[in-house]
């Protein structure tokens, strides 16, 4: 039992970090951990050696308190190298429902060098995640970096490869994933895989 706690910091000029709220004990080591705001409601996400996702809900006032724990994988036999190394939440916003609501997108990469797609919904203060695709990058560890320029794209190392991952603005989960080769920094090469 691995115990997450939120802090923050309660006094600016004395620089005090308190601890708000009570410990909560994760059932696994974690494997990676991203934040994401949802529908305005800030939640932390962890990947777990056991090949789950867990999300808690973050509270300023009382802490930490479990939001939903889901398996990472669809076959109930996970393979235990499934493990998800690193989460990116990345932004985008749907017109097919109505009323319009804010769609956020989850990727996970795994040590396989496949890398999992989540669509995260609030619905009715519940979260609902639903799996948009699978992707085989390569054969080592999908390593996922958010990119700080754009908030529905992300990078992905695997291996020697490099790609970059976006949404679709308009109709999401439409995606492309693109190769990115690095010759020099004065040429960059850019070929879309789909």
């Amino acid at each position: 039992m691995i115990p997450l706690e939120y802090d923050a910091l309660t006094n600016v000029s004395q620089l005090t970090i308190s601890t708000i709220g009570n410990s909560l004990m994760m059932p696994d080591d974690p494997s990676c951990l991203a934040i994401a705001s949802i529908q305005d409601s800030l939640f932390a996400i962890a990947g777990s050696r056991s090949c789950r996702l867990q999300f808690f809900s973050v509270n300023p006032d009382i802490g930490l308190s479990p939001a939903s724990d889901e398996p990472l994988l669809d076959n109930p036999r996970m393979d235990p190298f499934q493990i998800c190394e690193s989460l990116v939440v990345l932004s985008g916003t749907s017109t097919s429902f109505s009323p319009i609501s804010e769609t956020k997108v989850l990727l996970c990469g795994l040590r396989t060098g496949r890398m999992i797609a989540f669509c995260i919904r609030l619905i009715d203060g519940a979260l609902n995640l639903e799996r948009i695709e699978e992707f085989t990058i390569g054969h080592a560890v999908v390593q996922i970096t958010p990119d700080d320029m754009h908030s529905n794209s992300a990078f992905i190392i695997c291996g020697e490869d490099f790609y970059r991952f976006q949404l679709s603005a308009d109709k999401l989960p439409s995606k492309s994933l693109t190769n990115v080769f690095l010759t020099d920094q004065s040429n960059v090469r850019v070929s879309h895989l789909s």
